[in-house]
Order: C-alpha cells, then structure tokens, then sequence
C-alpha cells in the first residue's frame, strides 16, 4: 500500500524510523500536543465503556491461570508415572501451559478470556486431553459451562473458571519431556507435528511476531482496545460468523502502526478507518514479506500463487508466523459488505471527531452508538436454539453458533436474496415449560422485489440436518426452529432495540421533539 491515504498530510522532511513492514511508512511525524490530547480523551472513552484491565482483573486471571496450571500438573504428572516417567512425577516438565491471544498481547479487556495451549511430550495425546483431563476440569467447583469441541480444525476446552473464560488448546510436542521454558517460536518445534498442532501452537507464535513488528508497543494496544471495543458495540466481532476475530484486528492495527510509526493512538483510530475504507480488497494484508516454510511442517503457508483454495479467499488478513494463514478465511460476501459498511460509517464519524475545532475536547462516543439492527430490515431469519437445561443448551448453542454462518451463506444463495447480515449476539428468549431454556440467532434479509414467494426450505432443512447429525446432539434434550419473520412478527421485544437498552427512551424523546417542531412550524404558518 505504497500510495498515500487520501486527505494525508505528511512532512516528507523528517528524521529516519526503522521501516517495518512490507512498504516504508506514509508518515513518521511525531504526535502533537492536540494529538496527545486527543489519546487522552480517546482513553477517557475507553475507561467509560469499562472495557481497560485494572489490577484487580490481572491479579484474578494470573490467579485462575496458577489454578489451572497446579491442576492440570497433577494430571500430566500423574498420566506420566502410569506410562512409566517417574521423573515427571511433578508434572512440571510433562505439561506446560502457554497463553496467546490478547492475554499475551497485552491488550487483554476487563472480560477477556484467557487462551492458552496445553503443551505435553509425546507420551501424551489428545485422548489424554479429552478423556482423562475433562472430568478432572468439569469436577473442578470453580468450573462451569464446560464445553469439548473434539471436532473443530482446532479441538477445543471452553469453560468458565472463577467467572473467567478459559479456552484450552492442546499440542502434543514431540519432545520426551518439556524444558523449563517451550521455545514455540523456534520454526523446527513444528517438524513433524499434526496439521491440529500446528494449527494450536501458532496463536502463540503469531502474538508473539504481532509484538516484534509494531513500532511502539504501547500505542499498539490502546489502539487495538479500542478498534476491538468498537468492533464489539457494533456486533461485527464474532469469527465463528465471519466477523472480525482479535487475531485479525490485531493484524490490521499493526499495519496501521507500521505505517505510521510514530502516531499517537488516536491519529492511529482515525487512519485505521481511513485506510480500511479505501483498501482494495481482496489485496491482502500482511505484516512482513513471507519467509518460506520450515521442512517437514504439516500445513503449507497461505500463498494464492499455488493454492486456489487461497486464491478465493475474499479478504485476506495474513498472520505472520509460519505457517502463515488468513485469519479471516471463512468470511462471506455478505460478512465483508457489513463490515465495510461499518468502516465506511467509522470513516465519517472519524473524520468528524479529527475536525473538531482547536480547544475542544473530542468526543468518541459517537463511534460506540448501538446498531439499529432490528430496525434495519423488514425481512428476519429467526434461529431459535432451545434445550431441557442450562448445561445442555450451552453446548447445543455454542456448536450451532459455529456453524452459523453455513446457514447464512447458503440463505445469501436462495432465489430472492439480495443480502443477509447476521447479527451474532445469541438473545435469550422466552421458553416453553417444554423447553425452557432458549436463545435465538438473527439474520436480516434484504428481498428482491418479485411476486414470487421467498422459499428458505432447502437452506433451512440442510442447516437443521446438519447440525442434528452432531455426535452430542440428543434429540430429547435438544431442539432448533428456523423461520422467516417480518420485522412486526419478532418474537419479542428485540424490535425495539434489544442491543440498545435506551431505544425506547430516545424513540420517545424523538417522536416529542418531531411533534414539538410539527407545532411550532404551525404556529410559524399562523402568525405568518
């Protein structure tokens, strides 16, 4: 991306800076004092939506992470003497727990969740990990909402510990015990391992690069709170849906720092809108020129030139670890179109916060303004995800949440379908005495206009088919319901606003002020 971002006003003239990245910076000016100004306000906004750690949140997670790690020793330790180790009895060189994500970024929010992988030696496999290690977990009494995923590209632990999220990966290293400290970061660790563990050890790998390749770590992250922070309030984060996940963004503020090396965070915001709305998709971003593949690695590295699944890759945002991925590749058409509808509406406001007159303090609260989802169609897919209990209905709904964005694409394919936006909040509804325990998935729809009947009935019974057929499905616990609904036949109240808890108040006051102005502009006519 070498021409400069349109309405960029950089001084050519300036001292050199360590060029990072796989083009030179468009601008190394130095922030200003209304741009440290700006950073202030834009923090303010930050602690406002209650979205920064404070040490209380650090203290507990470092807490929950010491806990899992005592417990899951004694497992391995224990695995390990029965398979005749008596030397990692402690457990300490048989496992190692290894966090990624923004945990290990540094950009961690108050409700974070914590990922990590669970490295062993080769003496323990993922059987061990999903049979023997989850009832000593799902026992545990500060455990809940345990959830296995044994049949994810990456196989998964979800859980809640103390409160705190956990996802546990797992990889089997091929080493005979672990050293003191796992060195993932050394290219050779991946010789020979499966295509699972590769996929497992390289969170960690890619947040460790993301962290060599920013200029000014610091602004970094309060830029990557803040886009992600965004991103959540207007319900475009979610990967299992084709959304922005934290390893993308983090990938698409790094480039940001890259290319403007010395900005402060908020020049960084508002040039993350701007460079996001004029890119030319599907050129890809990347990090760093790719490095060719270590041998023997399992999984090939994310290159269009000789993989044509690649080459249909919509909107790449390349990792830059070996082996390098796109971390957005199961996004859609209609995924994308939200999402840059969302940039583009970012762009403006952004622009219109950079302008604000010299002495007034900027305010980012406009770009965290709920999104009139329920009231931005008159055509809904309604997916209604119910079971017999909590425990139940938590895996039921956290496997159909993976799946979808299946069920969008191939509605986005049926006959009289302009567009489909998924909206990835599952909203808890109201149950039967049958199924009490129910949330429901919403898609809206934009139709062609034609006489002709919109018929979802083979995208619908595929979804259903599909998604029956999982081994943990139990047909007398579980339940699913797909239909079409205008927007008035909502199943509750989520036509009034259900992501925006003021929408009713501030219908209220507009109606109040439209009437007041309908009555002065008749008074106006009279005395005229």
């Amino acid at each position: 991306y070498q021409r400069r971002v349109r309405g960029d006003r950089s001084d050519r003239m300036q001292p050199p800076t360590q060029v990072l990245g796989v083009t030179p910076p468009i601008s190394t000016k130095p922030p200003t004092a209304e741009d440290k100004q700006a950073t202030a306000s834009l923090v303010s906004q930050l602690r406002e939506l209650n979205v920064l750690e404070d040490q209380a949140c650090v203290r507990r997670r470092n807490q929950v992470i010491q806990t899992i790690t005592t417990l899951v020793q004694q497992w391995a330790g224990a695995l390990s003497t029965q398979r005749g180790h008596p030397d990692l009895a402690d457990g300490k060189q048989a496992v190692q727990l290894v966090p990624f994500g923004s945990f290990q970024l540094g950009a961690a929010g108050r409700d974070a969740d914590i990922d990590m992988v669970c490295c062993v030696p080769r003496h323990i496999d993922r059987s061990d990990f999903f049979g023997s290690l989850v009832p000593e977990l799902e026992g545990h009494a500060d455990v809940t909402g345990f959830n296995a995923v044994h049949d994810a590209k990456v196989p998964v632990l979800k859980f809640h510990f103390a409160g705190v999220q956990v996802d546990m990966l797992f990889a089997r290293l091929l080493a005979p015990k672990l050293e003191d400290l796992v060195n993932l970061m050394d290219d050779s660790v991946l010789s020979g391992l499966d295509e699972a563990t590769v996929r497992s050890v390289n969170g960690c790998r890619v947040a460790h690069e993301l962290l060599q390749l920013v200029p000014q770590v610091e602004s970094f992250r309060t830029s990557l709170r803040f886009i992600k922070a965004w991103a959540v309030r207007r319900n475009i984060y979610s990967n299992a849906q084709g959304y922005f996940s934290g390893v993308s963004l983090a990938i698409l503020v790094a480039r940001v720092c890259q290319l403007y090396p010395r900005a402060s965070p908020s020049v960084l915001v508002t040039r993350f809108f701007r460079l996001y709305e004029q890119w030319s998709w599907p050129r890809p971003i990347m990090l760093r020129h790719p490095p060719p593949d270590p041998p023997g690695v399992s999984l090939r590295s994310w290159n269009p030139a000789t993989n044509k699944k690649d080459r249909q890759h919509l909107f790449p945002v390349i990792t830059p670890a070996v082996p390098t991925m796109n971390a957005m590749a199961y996004t859609s058409a209609s995924a994308i179109k939200v999402m840059l509808d969302e940039i583009k509406l970012g762009a403006k406001i952004s622009m219109e916060i950079e302008n604000t007159p010299p002495g007034q303090e900027r305010c980012w609260e406009p770009l965290f303004e709920y999104p009139p989802f329920f009231q931005m169609y008159r055509h809904y897919l309604c997916v209604q995800v119910a079971a017999v209990s909590k425990a139940d209905l938590g895996q039921w709904h956290s496997m159909i949440e993976s799946r979808v964005r299946i069920l969008a694409n191939n509605v986005a394919r049926s006959a009289g379908v302009l567009h489909v936006h998924s909206n990835p909040i599952a909203h808890p509804i109201a149950g039967t005495p049958e199924w009490p325990h129910c949330v429901c998935y919403f898609m809206g729809l934009t139709l062609e206009k034609t006489s002709m009947p919109l018929d979802l009935t083979k995208a619908r019974d595929d979804f259903i088919a599909s998604v029956t057929s999982w081994r943990g499905y139990i047909e007398r616990k579980m339940w699913i319901h797909i239909r079409h609904c205008k927007q008035v036949d909502l199943p509750m109240t989520q036509a009034a606003g259900l992501e925006d808890p003021t929408w009713k108040k501030r219908k209220r006051r507009e109606a109040r002020d439209e009437l007041l102005g309908q009555r002065n502009a008749k008074r106006a006519n009279g005395d005229s």
